[in-house]
């Protein structure tokens, strides 16, 4: 139960990693 709470959150941050990396790349253009 614990190891899949982990996992949910560990996917969840690279999730919102990639996220605000697309969002950058959308606002960094001209």
């Amino acid at each position: 139960e614990l190891f899949i709470l982990e996992m949910h959150c560990y996917h969840m941050t690279i999730y919102i990693s990639f996220l605000l990396y697309v969002l950058a790349l959308v606002l960094g253009m001209p």
